[in-house]
């Protein structure tokens, strides 16, 4: 297991090598992931299951070369993620699809959110973002609210808010099935 580990000329080394072409990056990937995998032993290792690993070397010792077999495909993994990192740096590589679509969909509910607090009256507005956005029970809403109020008033005002956003979506979803 130590020859994998040695940077200078490990089966480990070798892999990270060959994919990165550069031997600081190859040095660096090894060494981050050998750090990753103490550090975080038990979580890491747990993917690490001999009976899945089938000898193809000349080891004599199977469990040693089981591990060499997990740790090259973890090493593997990591000079693939360094590329990665890199092309995306250097502009060769899009961010991930989804992001742009994550990007859109959390603007158009924020815009949303904001348009539904619009049409809130202020005693329903403060009450719907001391509960929904600010997670506070109710009690510790009717305390906080400007004018003090007990936890049914509480309720009241967010029960109304609830109720105002459901008859808001369903108003748009009759507009868009009308279209």
């Amino acid at each position: 297991m130590i020859c994998a580990l040695n940077p200078a000329g490990g089966v480990a080394f070798g892999i990270a090598y060959r994919m990165l072409r550069n031997e600081a990056l190859a040095k660096d990937v090894l060494m981050q992931t050998a750090a990753n995998l103490f550090r975080n032993g038990y979580r890491r290792l747990k993917t690490y299951d001999p009976a899945k690993a089938s000898v193809t070397t000349e080891l004599t010792d199977r469990s040693t070369c089981s591990f060499l077999r997990w740790f090259a495909t973890v090493i593997r993994n990591e000079a693939r993620r360094q590329l990665r990192q890199e092309a995306r740096q250097r502009g060769e590589i899009a961010p991930h699809r989804g992001a742009a679509r994550l990007a859109e969909t959390r603007t158009r509910l924020w815009e949303a959110y904001r348009d539904f607090l619009h049409h809130l009256t202020a005693l329903q507005n403060e009450a719907f973002v001391l509960i929904y956005r600010d997670r506070l029970s109710m009690a510790e809403a009717g305390a906080i609210a400007s004018p003090r109020v007990s936890d049914g008033a509480m309720r009241r005002r967010v029960f109304d808010a609830v109720r105002k956003l459901a008859a808001m979506k369903r108003a748009m979803s009759e507009g868009k099935d009308g279209r």
